[in-house]
């Protein structure tokens, strides 16, 4: 058994394996504690100045970095995180520790060229045992190139809340009337590009924003040179009674999202494409991974088109929304890289075999 402690940055409740009536399991937490968790000891460093939200028993919960790193086996934290803790909390043996124990999750490329990053990326390779990526292109890359030791985290969504999922919404109903094309998510999110496309469909546009502080355009102020949108509907923070209707009678979901750098848009086109919506979704990191890691006869179920340029695919676009419709649940996508429980159990698998304890 294994002692395996996660920086907590997030509430304790979004790190649950357990099921909620309203709520699925959080793409990250699942597929890096599902399986995790069967067979081993899961505790969490806390925020500092968070002790009093927190029972502190240094069994399931730490607010000593110090003790957390003498104390557990694997410590798995965000890149970022990693840095910031180490820099608040230097010493010789915090860094002999962390080349024992820290397996920090890697986001953006770590690339063998010199960059903004580089100086990042070396200290994050020096002071791990591990480095985990949730992207299959990135971390082949690292595995082709010999950068460290990386270990390979699929993100999957949890299928079962999805597909069980039949919520109705009578005031949404009421303001929502016409087709829509819909974009939620915030991390590198294109709303330029997302309007450009709705005025292109000559449809309406609904965004969700679960994070608003992140998003750095104003929606509206870019849509005013446009006037054959025939609404916009922009929501944030809302409960996932709402976020699954809204998905679920969309007639079309926009992947703008600029994944050169990170797999973002991932999970969001998940949940798109498992739940019958015809995707359209920029070239990039996140559509290399579906195209290698899902199985052909998988993807041939699924309403998507990759484009890279919204001009020139203009008519294939336009040809594309014209043809689809949109299709029923996918069990098939089960024990794909999709789901959750296949996520975690590769995950798991690769961490074991990282570690050299299987």
């Amino acid at each position: 058994m294994m002692k395996v402690c996660f920086y907590l940055t997030q509430d304790i409740l979004d790190w649950t394996i357990e099921k909620r009536k309203n709520f699925p399991i959080l793409p990250i937490p699942g597929s890096l504690t599902k399986e995790l968790s069967k067979e081993n000891e899961i505790s969490f460093l806390i925020k500092e100045g968070s002790e009093k939200k927190y029972k502190i028993d240094n069994k399931r919960y730490f607010a000593s970095f110090d003790l957390m790193l003498e104390k557990v086996d694997v410590f798995i934290s965000i890149g970022s995180s990693h840095l910031k803790l180490l820099k608040r909390n230097f010493s010789l043996k915090n860094q002999r520790l962390l080349r024992q124990k820290s397996l920090p999750i890697i986001y953006r490329n770590i690339e063998k060229g010199i960059h903004e990053r580089s100086l990042k990326n070396r200290l994050i390779l020096s002071l791990s045992r591990c480095q985990i990526y949730t992207s299959s292109k990135q971390y082949q890359y690292a595995l082709e190139n010999n950068i460290g030791k990386p270990i390979f985290l699929p993100i999957g969504i949890d299928l079962d809340f999805y597909y069980a999922s039949k919520n109705k919404s009578k005031f949404l109903q009421k303001i929502i009337n016409q087709k829509y094309i819909i974009m939620h998510g915030d991390e590198e999110r294109e709303e330029d590009k997302l309007i450009k496309l709705a005025s292109m469909l000559k449809i309406g546009i609904v965004r969700i924003n679960q994070y608003p502080y992140k998003s750095k355009k104003n929606l509206f102020e870019i849509a005013k040179s446009y006037f054959d949108i025939p609404f916009i509907y922009n929501f944030q923070n809302i409960d996932f009674h709402n976020y699954i209707w809204l998905l679920k009678n969309s007639t079309i979901y926009a992947g703008m999202v600029n994944s050169k750098f990170q797999p973002a848009g991932w999970t969001a086109l998940c949940e798109a494409i498992i739940l019958g919506i015809p995707s359209i979704i920029s070239n990039g990191i996140t559509s290399d991974d579906y195209l290698k890691s899902i199985p052909k006869e998988i993807q041939n179920q699924f309403n998507l088109l990759i484009t890279n340029n919204l001009n020139s695919d203009s008519e294939k676009i336009k040809c594309f929304l014209k043809d689809r419709v949109k299709t029923k649940k996918l069990p098939a996508a089960k024990g794909t890289l999709l789901d959750i429980n296949k996520a975690s159990e590769i995950f798991y698998t690769n961490l074991k075999s990282s570690l050299e304890i299987l």
